[in-house]
């Protein structure tokens, strides 16, 4: 049911603003420098993330993947008033405008997502057929040409990767299109399962597939952890942030088109109007939101109170919420190209 999902997401995206928010009071009130792995409320914040990491992933499930990818704004929202509520973090009136704009957004995507009428049982034909495996090797093909880990010439440079905050977040972006395919199936399997199905887990002929996802959903969280560090360390948090969230979000609503025929706008024109401006809102509400957080951060991304090796290891946050940052590397010296 497309509510379920939406509240799924709600929850989940709410969860991990509030899993951030407790870390990051931990570190505030650590004046001792205990190690944070040995402060409770540190760990509360890990689970309230974990849990909130689940709820997304049931989302998946019930409700289109282009409703989930822009509930991600949600995260960017909470994050943000919880940081002012009980941080005392300044909000200034573009925060609010951006703020305005993504919750208007959200709630246009909402009421006028593309629905499937692609069953539930079906979904392992669509994940194994010819378009599935041409996605997969679209976005496998594409991740490697930009990411170039074997430095082939023929690929993107890791010099001009590191000019261009598109390159990671595209790299990222697609890699999240895994885990949102995994996602789906995992959480379908795993609704089945709890009414008395349980047939992609048991069944022979199809539950080869659950387990190849959850390990794919696992890789693809690593890989995008991964090359989302690798962008924070070239680049500030404030341009990441808004750039792969309006990746990620377009991956996902062409995943969603493509694999489980998310296409149905009822009326046609109207709804497709609609959600396209609702997209654009909430993508526009975001970059407002970090851009106007950046500026009153250091080059690093994260307000200087923040800014520690042990709170950028422990904010990695994945649906565009608050995420580590580093430092720019300093330029090579003309004696570096001698």
């Amino acid at each position: 049911m497309l509510w379920v999902g939406v509240l799924y997401a709600l929850g989940g995206n709410l969860l991990n603003s509030a899993g951030i928010q407790l870390q990051r009071l931990t570190h505030m009130q650590n004046k001792d420098n205990v190690p944070y792995l040995k402060l409770p409320l540190w760990w509360l914040g890990l689970m309230c993330m974990a849990v909130g990491e689940g709820g997304i992933v049931m989302a998946y499930g019930e409700a289109p993947a282009s409703i989930v990818a822009v509930l991600g704004s949600v995260s960017v929202i909470s994050n943000t008033l919880m940081s002012w509520l009980f941080l005392k973090e300044k909000i200034t009136y573009v925060i609010v405008i951006g703020i305005l704009y993504a919750v208007s957004g959200t709630a246009l995507v909402i009421f006028d997502a593309p629905v499937s009428n692609y069953p539930d049982e079906q979904v392992y034909n669509s994940i194994v057929s010819w378009k599935g495996l041409g996605l997969l090797l679209a976005i496998v093909i594409t991740s490697a040409y930009i990411a170039n880990p074997f430095e082939l010439s023929i690929a993107i440079s890791t010099q001009y990767a590191r000019k261009s905050v598109i390159c990671y977040c595209l790299v990222c972006s697609l890699i999240e299109g895994i885990s949102v395919a995994s996602s789906k199936t995992i959480s379908i399997a795993i609704t089945q399962a709890a009414s008395g199905n349980p047939f992609m887990f048991t069944d022979g002929s199809v539950c080869w597939l659950t387990y190849v996802l959850i390990v794919a959903e696992i890789i693809s969280n690593i890989l995008q952890v991964k090359y989302l560090n690798s962008a924070l360390i070239h680049f500030n948090a404030a341009v990441v942030v808004p750039v792969y969230y309006i990746l990620f979000t377009l991956v996902s609503v062409v995943i969603g088109m493509v694999l489980f025929d998310e296409t149905t706008f009822d009326p046609l024109v109207l709804k497709v109007v609609l959600f396209t401006a609702g997209v654009l809102l909430a993508c526009g509400g975001v970059f407002l939101i970090n851009k106007q957080q950046g500026e009153s951060t250091d080059a690093s991304g994260l307000a200087p109170e923040f800014n520690t090796p042990e709170i950028r290891s422990s904010l990695v946050f994945v649906n565009a919420v608050e995420i580590p940052s580093y430092p720019d590397p300093p330029a090579p010296s003309k004696t570096d190209h001698m």
